[in-house]
């Protein structure tokens, strides 16, 4: 599972996926990772994965940037080497 991780993760990077809009950009990626939604916040939003039982949280923020984005994805990614997945 770690595969998966890397590949989105680096193919941002990469690519410049995060660019344009990054919070909804996060969200998509999110959701291809297995995350839901699991509450709605006036200033953020949880988002919970079943496979790694990690809840992750997203500013609605008008400031959020692809800076945040990118250390969304890399906390994920330490958790799933964390967890050995």
């Amino acid at each position: 599972m770690l595969d998966v991780y890397t590949k989105i993760v680096y193919n941002h990077h990469r690519k410049g996926v995060i660019r344009m809009n990054p919070r909804g950009e996060l969200l998509k990626t999110l959701k291809k990772l297995g995350f839901e939604l699991q509450e709605n916040g006036t200033r953020h939003d949880k988002y919970y994965s079943k496979e790694l039982r990690y809840t992750v949280t997203v500013s609605r923020s008008s400031k959020f940037d692809e800076d945040d984005a990118r250390m969304i994805l890399q906390e994920i990614r330490r958790e799933t080497r964390k967890q050995g997945k």
